[in-house]
């Protein structure tokens, strides 16, 4: 999704499928960067505490 804000490409989905989701992050180059890895955990996080 390059740059383009997570929560954009997510309501196209939404509106596409009829369905909304349960949890969504977005994940640019940098995210995978090794100096990044707190952002990269930080946002696998908000991920998994949605099914806590």
């Amino acid at each position: 999704m390059g740059d383009t804000d997570p929560a954009k490409v997510v309501a196209a989905m939404a509106k596409e499928s009829g369905r909304q989701p349960t949890a969504f992050a977005g994940f640019a180059d940098r995210d995978f960067e090794a100096g990044n890895r707190s952002l990269y955990l930080g946002k696998i996080g908000s991920i998994v505490e949605r099914f806590r």
